[in-house]
């Protein structure tokens, strides 16, 4: 992701940031599995703790309590780190991305970092966390996995060779990633979500309200012909629930040796 890029994608967190929570079923869902897998594994509390991406700071509350020195919420949208400071008077908030991270190293003993590295270079930002983490710190991270938004992809491929939903790095990229960062890996899982909206109105408006709808690519728009092709397309997946909008999630727990 190059620097335009990055701003586009951070605007359009920003402007989502006010409406967001009304529209992170998504994002709340993958959290609480990712809050399982840390409270199975990790002590009662630890030193330092970074919330890597923290967007309106929905999983705070929660991670809090468990940083006996100090808690970091960090995100590149200031709207976001706004809501976060809402949620939580005094936070102690910073606003960076994870490509430079403005951190000492060694200085966390445990980064949370859940749907956030599929809008950075994945090795840039792992090599950034690995730098900032103290010897035996963990790192706990979800991202967005190629089957992400199948259903979507489908129907627009119905319509013209263009891209018009953004790629995501595959498993293999993202264990890479961990190992050129020097951290070892203990889990590398993919789950796949599936959500449900009752029209495809629905479905972009969902991807509008977290502040995913921003393809690399950026195609011309389509016709409205165009657009009807890509909803007759879709209604094809049409279930008893709604249309399926699915989001295949990877895992991430690593470590730096102690």
């Amino acid at each position: 992701m190059d620097s335009l890029e990055r701003r586009r994608v951070q605007s359009a967190f920003d402007r989502a940031a006010a409406r967001y929570d009304r529209w992170s079923e998504l994002q709340q869902a993958v959290a609480r599995d990712l809050e399982r897998l840390l409270a199975a594994d990790a002590p009662q509390s630890c030193g330092w703790l970074l919330d890597a991406g923290c967007g309106t700071g929905d999983a705070l509350p929660w991670l809090a309590p468990l940083a006996a020195q100090r808690v970091v919420a960090l995100d590149f949208a200031p709207a976001m780190l706004q809501a976060a400071r809402r949620r939580m008077p005094g936070l102690d908030a910073v606003c960076a991305d994870l490509h430079t991270l403005p951190f000492g190293a060694g200085c966390f003993d445990l980064i949370w970092t859940s749907l956030t590295l599929q809008w950075c270079r994945v090795d840039a930002a792992l090599a950034e966390c690995a730098r900032i983490l103290a010897p035996a710190g963990r790192l706990y991270a979800t991202t967005l996995a190629p089957a992400t938004l199948c259903e979507l992809r489908s129907a627009f491929a119905a319509v013209d060779a263009h891209t018009h939903v953004r790629s995501f790095a595959p498993a293999g990229e993202v264990a890479a990633a961990v190992a050129g960062a020097g951290l070892k890996q203990i889990r590398l899982a993919q789950k796949t979500y599936t959500l449900y909206r009752p029209n495809l109105r629905g479905v972009l408006d969902d991807l509008k309200g977290i502040g995913a709808n921003v393809s690399a690519a950026r195609p011309a728009p389509l016709t409205r012909a165009a657009w009807r092709e890509v909803e007759a397309h879709y209604e094809r997946l049409r279930t008893p629930l709604g249309l399926p909008i699915s989001y295949a999630v990877l895992q991430i727990v690593a470590a730096r040796d102690a």
